[in-house]
Formats: structure tokens, sequence, C-alpha cells
């Protein structure tokens, strides 16, 4: 089942997430579910929709190259926009990071 509104087949997601080994999969899977192709880098400029999934945005994620232009989301977005069969505004509450474009 894909949700076109939160994660469409065009998207490319990183996941980071250090809360477990587990729930990290259960994040990968539950994206991967609803059409999005996981990657191991931080999505390029040229991707359509990128999105890094992770708690915060410190230690390796931090020197990533790219890292400072892209949405950084807790996985809480994804799971409520699943739960809420559509994308969820980007609010404080579920950004790491905000891309300098989310910000004008």
């Amino acid at each position: 089942m894909i949700l076109n509104a939160l994660l469409t087949l065009r998207s490319y997601v990183l996941v980071v997430w250090t809360q477990g080994k587990k729930e990290m999969i259960d994040i990968e899977n539950k994206v991967r579910e609803h059409g999005a192709k996981l990657i191991q880098v931080v999505p390029q400029a040229s991707f359509p929709d990128r999105l890094v999934i992770a708690q915060q945005v410190n230690g390796m994620l931090k020197g990533k190259r790219g890292i400072k232009e892209i949405n950084v989301v807790n996985p809480s977005w994804v799971l409520e926009s699943i739960e809420k069969k559509r994308r969820q505004p980007l609010h404080k509450r579920y950004v790491a990071q905000f891309s300098p474009s989310s910000l004008m």
C-alpha cells in the first residue's frame, strides 16, 4: 500500500535512528511498505523527494555532506503520518532539523 501523500515511490529516505536496532528496522519496514526507497547515504539534492529520519542531528550525521540542506524528521512524524494516512506538517515537535527551503 502506498500513501501517496506520505512517501511516494520517488522518495529517497535515509534512516539514522539510535534507539535500538529493532525499532530502526520497524521504521525502515514501514517506510519501505509505503513506497520509499531506503538508501545508505544522505540523499543528494538532485533526488526529487528526499528525507532523513533521525532523533537528532549529531555525531556521524552532523558531518555528512548535504545534511544541512535537508529536512531531518523524527520517527514520530513518520508513524503519525502513516497512522493518519497523510503527510503531517513539519512542526517543531517532529523535526530535528529544517532545511533552508522549509524555512522560507
